[in-house]
């Protein structure tokens, strides 16, 4: 993985590996291309996040945790091509 912090906007980059993951599924259903568009809602993140659960996205599928914050990837991919990546901050 390759993090590049461009100030406003920030791109990671994926070598996807054998490994069971949601990008594992992603590059096998559509070959290479970008998995997720991640968005940085502040204290809305919760809000968020109920609003997308009951349009009908699967919200409880990848949640993780790192050191200040925390993400969680919402399965938009049939509807948008790509799935969301919802923090609260980076």
């Amino acid at each position: 993985m390759c993090v590049i912090d461009m100030g406003s906007w920030v791109l990671e980059l994926h070598q996807v590996d054998q490994t069971p993951s949601t990008f594992r599924e992603f590059q096998d259903k559509h070959g290479f291309g970008v998995h997720h568009l991640g968005f940085e809602v502040g204290d809305y993140r919760d809000k968020v996040i109920k609003e997308l659960k009951a349009m009908g996205f699967e919200t409880e599928r990848t949640i993780g945790v790192y050191p200040g914050s925390s993400w969680t990837i919402v399965d938009t991919e049939d509807v948008l091509g790509v799935n969301l990546n919802i923090k609260p901050k980076r």
